[in-house]
């Protein structure tokens, strides 16, 4: 366990492979299918049931079966038209497009919630809240990159 803290201080929180690696068995463990509904939304809760109906589920999934082309044509037209409606305002996207200013970063330190460390420096929050000047022009330098 120390070799992994040391390396995990050395890293940083990137999700790096040793990174993830090192969590698997824990996340595994908790990683169990208590159920799976079937296409007749009946629920399976019998290990090998579940185990079928994945096999069948996947085997079907990745067939070389040819798809419609017309509900291929559809799902994409209907993907399209989503899309277009999904975009945001010009004024959106000018404020968003617009640099970042001093004023912005502090109101936003101020609304950082207590107890938290937004870094893997462990730097709480009300660090930053109590010492807006000096932490402002790091934070700045590094959300513009100067």
């Amino acid at each position: 366990m120390r070799k992994h803290n040391l390396q995990w201080s050395e890293l940083g929180e990137k999700c790096t492979k040793w990174y993830v690696d090192k969590i698997r068995p824990a996340v595994m463990k908790n990683t169990v299918i208590k159920g799976l509904k079937d296409t007749s939304g009946k629920v399976l809760t019998e290990p090998e049931a579940i185990q079928n109906h994945a096999r069948k589920y996947y085997k079907a999934l990745f067939s070389n079966e040819e798809t419609d082309p017309e509900i291929q044509e559809e799902i994409l037209e209907s993907t399209l038209k989503n899309m277009k409606t999904l975009q945001i305002s010009k004024a959106d996207q000018k404020l968003l497009e617009d640099p970042i200013g001093e004023s912005e970063i502090k109101n936003a330190l101020k609304q950082l919630k207590n107890g938290k460390a937004p870094g893997p420096d462990g730097i709480t929050t009300e660090f930053y809240k109590k010492f807006p000047d000096i932490v402002k022009n790091s934070c700045y330098r590094s959300l513009t990159g100067s």
